[in-house]
């Protein structure tokens, strides 16, 4: 019979010692990354108030895929054609914006610099559905506060629900906002971001007419608006209009927003719904 060593034996007890230790430390281990889990829902630290006013999934959570699809349905894209007089004659010049539906009587907010030196035959309303509509009417502008009204039948929006405003006063840096409008001409684009200042003063150069307009108590917002966006909404986490983007401010190093807010949009909204054009550029 064959010896078995002493090296051998001091071997096999090492090696089963080790893994007892193992065991234990794995057994050790779990017990001490155990956590216990709840079904209830993601409860916010916000105050009632504050959870009042935003979209909720069914867990609880902010979703902007939700303010997206509540919001989208009622904003418009806008397509304008201008006829210029030029060095050789008329000549025409197209451009292209953004609008959201207020009421269901087919009026539509956007930006007085988007349809500025249009009629309204030289105007297209694309819904977020695709639907085209030429019978479109000017009602009233505000070139001081970049504004205007346009109008659409109320027989081609029904079924849509218009957006609500919630008061600009409140809005604070660092809230979430969500823009939706047609960038370059991609319809019912949605962007997203947060509210880097209020209450700023921009000037903004007057596209028709080559004069400056100072805006004051806008928006400002670092969510990505590009040419296209002007006149759709800025959007709070209820999808309620907080403004209407208006200015882009570019660098090489990027570029700021700013979107008039929507207290200066329902100052002026009854006079612009009643068709009267008010302020002149300066």
């Amino acid at each position: 019979m064959k010896k078995v060593s002493f090296k051998f034996i001091i071997g096999l007890l090492a090696i089963m010692l080790a893994g007892s230790v193992f065991i234990a430390g794995c057994q050790l281990f779990s017990n001490s990354s155990t956590t216990t889990t709840s079904s209830q829902p993601f409860q916010s630290t916000t105050t009632a108030a504050a959870q009042n006013s935003i979209v909720q999934t069914s867990n609880g959570e902010t979703s902007i895929s939700a303010i997206y699809n509540q919001a989208s349905p009622a904003v418009v894209e806008i397509n304008v054609t201008v006829q210029e007089m030029g060095f050789f004659g008329i000549t025409t010049a197209t451009d292209q914006g953004s609008g959201f539906l207020i009421d269901t009587n087919g009026d539509i907010v956007t930006n007085n610099h988007v349809v500025e030196g249009a009629t309204s035959n030289g105007i297209q309303i694309v819904l977020a559905n695709g639907t085209t509509i030429n019978n479109v009417q000017i009602l009233g502008t505000d070139a001081t506060d970049d504004l205007a009204v346009v109008k659409v039948a109320a027989s081609a929006v029904a079924g849509i629900t218009p957006l609500q405003f919630d008061g600009s006063g409140a809005v604070q840096v660092g809230q979430t906002v969500v823009a939706i409008g047609s960038p370059y001409g991609l319809v019912n684009t949605l962007t997203a971001g947060i509210v880097s200042g209020v209450n700023r003063q921009i000037t903004e150069t007057d596209s028709y007419s080559g004069t400056y307009i100072n805006l004051t108590g806008t928006i400002q917002t670092d969510a990505a608006i590009n040419p296209g966006n002007s006149g759709g909404p800025l959007l709070d986490t209820n999808g309620k209009v907080i403004g209407v983007n208006t200015e882009i401010q570019n660098s090489s190093d990027g570029g700021i927003a700013f979107a008039v807010s929507s207290d200066v949009l329902q100052k002026v909204l009854p006079n612009l719904i009643k068709g009267i054009t008010s302020g002149t550029s300066s």
